[in-house]
């Protein structure tokens, strides 16, 4: 299987084609020529493809892991500098359907123009508010009602997914959700809506490195198309491709040709429709620059979680990136050939249920594995023609160059606007717990000191000035504390009480009506000798008059 660069216009040599029966297996005598770890790797098209190419399989020594969920900056760490793994921290900002809505949203705000290729989509419960809004202008009078498509944050396959044109369907859900508009003029073949899984290999984050495979899989619904009514909103395989949902419907064709059947092979829609006269260069060099700005999206993100693993010893120094990842684009046409991306998928399958499957993936996985292995799988003098031969297919978009800094500086941007805000945040927290504690005090005081003054109101006080007051009721409960211990020491009847508070003395007398109520002459000599000054803070400053 070729790939191309992702404007679609190179190839790699024809020795990386593969038939659909694949090569004879490998001479099992002969020396590995790569030990891969597929010990968290389901799909057996893996394991056929190392006997084929001679690949031992090998979970302790292994040079490349094919891993079918995505790694931890844990694991990454603990990889040596010979090691590669088939996923890059950090990839699941494009490839969760939630992660993918809100950063492009995100730059379609800043860069319109560019960022206007998936259908608009919110981010359910947290964008319900905006949701409303739209619905409600879409069903202005003399309009046809909106559709649109529910999916679950983190499903697959289609699972969980329903078609709603009614606004009650969705305000009651309380799971993570999705919601995004439906694209109303579908592109149709044979009046069947289809969809493209278009695979693309990241070679590497920095530089951005990006394969466009030339070849995937086309999916067709099974049902006629018809534009969406309450009474085919239910009607899955006539809206939804997922080849989950229309593997068993009764429409499903089964085909061993690729251009038949409802799987075909992307190669031979692409020449159907240049037959029919669709601009299908112009097509092809679309989807590349979308899958490229949508890369460009997170490449600093995944850059940057790439430097720190590499900062570690063992990946210290080392020139090519541990990391490679071959992603899955969803990708739909309407009827003036323009391309729109549903989703992205981090761990495409690669189960094999028919012949366009075993081609196609086969040719993705050995393609993949020749473009990140070269050094090890090629002699020095044969790596080097080789590399020439790659640098000069492999895109590496600097023709992006400006717009990747435009991207990166806006990053740079949102992240210091998130510290600020975090910092904000965090200084209405201390704000609030300090009026909290501010208020337990004051309840406190209220009680406590009831006797001996009114608390002045003091929630249109500065925080500082509110703090200042409240050490004060401190010091002040403190006062109270050595009267009553003072009182104690002297408590029978009569006796006299000296209390020494700073500068100021005082002699009280203790009465026995002193003692049966359990108050000293003391407290009310105390309260009589205050005096209360306004410093023009809105706080009333009770201090000590003693003489």
């Amino acid at each position: 299987m070729a790939m191309t660069a992702s404007h679609g216009a190179a190839s790699l040599p024809a020795s990386s084609s593969l038939s659909a029966s694949g090569p004879p297996y490998a001479d099992p005598s002969a020396p590995p020529r790569l030990r891969i770890n597929l010990e968290g790797c389901k799909y057996d098209l893996l394991r056929t493809i190392c006997q084929e190419q001679n690949y031992a399989i090998d979970t302790e020594r292994w040079q490349l892991c094919w891993w079918d969920l995505g790694v931890s900056m844990e694991r990454l760490l603990s990889m040596e500098g010979y090691q590669k793994i088939n996923h890059f921290p950090g990839m699941e900002a494009i490839c969760r359907k939630n992660h993918l809505a809100r950063n492009t949203a995100r730059l379609s705000r800043r860069f319109p123009n560019d960022y206007n290729f998936m259908p608009r989509t919110w981010q359910l419960p947290a964008d319900y508010n905006d949701l409303k809004r739209a619905f409600q202008a879409a069903r202005a009078p003399g309009k046809l009602p909106p559709t649109f498509i529910a999916k679950p944050s983190q499903g697959c396959q289609g699972r969980g997914i329903f078609l709603t044109q009614q606004l009650a369907d969705i305000e009651d859900l309380q799971t993570s959700m999705v919601v995004q508009r439906y694209l109303p003029d579908p592109l149709l073949i044979d009046g069947l809506k289809f969809d493209l899984r278009v695979y693309v290999l990241v070679a590497s984050v920095n530089p951005l490195k990006i394969w466009l495979f030339d070849d995937g899989l086309a999916r067709f619904a099974t049902v006629p198309y018809a534009a969406p009514s309450p009474e085919n909103l239910a009607c899955m395989p006539m809206h939804l491709t997922n080849y989950k949902i229309n593997k068993d419907a009764p429409g499903f064709v089964h085909s061993d040709r690729e251009d038949m059947g409802s799987k075909q092979s992307i190669k031979a829609v692409l020449a159907r429709l240049r037959r029919e006269g669709a601009p299908v260069d112009q097509l092809w060099h679309e989807i590349g620059q979308i899958i490229c700005k949508t890369l460009l999206m997170i490449q600093p993100e995944l850059a940057s979680n790439l430097r720190a693993a590499m900062h570690d010893a063992a990946l210290h120094g080392v020139q090519e990136s541990p990391c490679f990842e071959v992603l899955g684009f969803d990708i739909m046409m309407d009827r003036q050939y323009r391309p729109w991306i549903l989703e992205v998928n981090h761990s495409p399958s690669f189960t094999c249920d028919q012949a366009i499957d075993l081609r196609i993936k086969r040719a993705v996985v050995t393609s993949t594995i020749d473009i990140v292995m070269a050094s090890t799988l090629h002699s020095h003098a044969d790596y080097a023609s080789w590399e020439r031969a790659q640098r000069s297919q492999a895109l590496h978009p600097e023709q992006y160059e400006g717009f990747r800094q435009a991207i990166a500086q806006f990053a740079q941007h949102t992240r210091a606007s998130q510290v600020r805000a975090q910092a904000r945040a965090q200084q209405d927290a201390e704000a609030t717990r300090r009026r909290s504690q501010f208020d337990r005090w004051q309840t406190r005081a209220k009680t406590t000191y009831a006797r001996d003054w009114s608390v002045a109101q003091l929630y249109q006080a500065p925080p500082l000035a509110a703090l200042d007051y409240m050490e004060r009721l401190r010091r002040a409960e403190q006062r109270r504390a050595a009267l009553t211990a003072a009182r104690q020491m002297n408590g029978d009847s009569g006796s006299r009480t000296h209390l020494s508070l700073g500068s100021a003395a005082f002699t009280f007398d203790n009465t026995e009506e002193d003692a049966k109520h359990g108050s000293s002459a003391a407290a009310r000599a105390a309260a009589a000798a205050t005096t209360s000054v306004n410093d023009g803070s809105g706080i009333q400053e009770y201090t000590w008059a003693g003489q």
